[in-house]
């Protein structure tokens, strides 16, 4: 990400509608897919500044990687011990180390996404849950995407193949936060006309405390939702999948 980027979102993770919608889901995925497993062995790969991965700690024996020391730096500052700097390419976990691995946001920012994925699967048990999002669709590449150094977005279908091509069975596939397509869409053409276009900067700190609390609670129902449906259309893609037992 650009300078400067990870000192705002770690200010401002903990109350940001879109991190608080992350966590809603990952939780209730994990619930309904995995119910049975009390404190279970879980791993976030890029986890940033440790907002998720904190609360994972509340229910799970969770570690956390990140490729940036200044994130590393900043999930020790918030107490979280089980953190280490590393690669995707090659996880510093042996094999079956996890009962679930987590990857929120993270897949498009690498040249070889296929290679992580089969990182991820190797890490994870038999039996185990991967739970992961991406960016949907290439038509609403904007400024935001370059900021966050993006590869690509994908298409559900693009995405649930490269998931299946590492070795897990996908359970559960949908489009994320369907509401906010339209809106993103022309955000995205007037900013191609004007020059400018979505900024970073200007998600995480300018957002109004009456809109932050409304989306923070739009989002907390979506994530209850896409545990029992799947939405056509959205501006970001949830992966749930399991890796067989034998």
């Amino acid at each position: 990400m650009e300078e400067g980027i990870y000192h705002l979102y770690h200010k401002e993770e903990d109350r940001w509608w879109w991190s608080v919608g992350r966590r809603a889901l990952v939780t209730k995925l994990w619930r309904r897919f995995l119910p049975m497993r009390l404190r279970p062995a879980l791993l976030e790969v890029g986890c940033g500044t440790g907002g998720l991965l904190g609360e994972l700690c509340g229910w799970a024996d969770a570690c956390g990687l990140d490729v940036s020391p200044e994130a590393v730096g900043y999930c020790r500052q918030r107490g979280l011990r089980g953190v280490c700097q590393g690669s995707l390419a090659l996880l510093p976990y042996r094999d079956g180390s996890f009962d679930g691995v987590i990857a929120v946001d993270v897949l498009e920012h690498l040249d070889d996404d296929e290679g992580a994925l089969r990182e991820m699967f190797r890490v994870c048990r038999p039996g185990g849950l991967l739970i992961a999002t991406v960016p949907a669709f290439q038509f609403l590449w904007s400024r935001r995407d370059e900021q966050l150094h993006h590869k690509r977005r994908y298409t559900r279908g693009e995405f649930q193949k490269r998931v299946a091509g590492a070795g897990f069975r996908v359970v559960r596939s949908t489009y994320l936060n369907p509401q906010l397509l339209l809106p993103l869409l022309l955000i995205v053409w007037a900013g191609r006309i004007t020059g400018t276009g979505p900024n970073l900067k200007v998600d995480y700190a300018l957002v109004p405390e009456p809109i932050n609390r409304l989306m923070s609670g739009i989002v907390r129902l979506e994530a209850g939702l896409v545990t029992r449906v799947s939405f056509p259309v959205g501006t970001s893609i949830g992966c749930v999948a399991l890796k067989d037992a034998g």
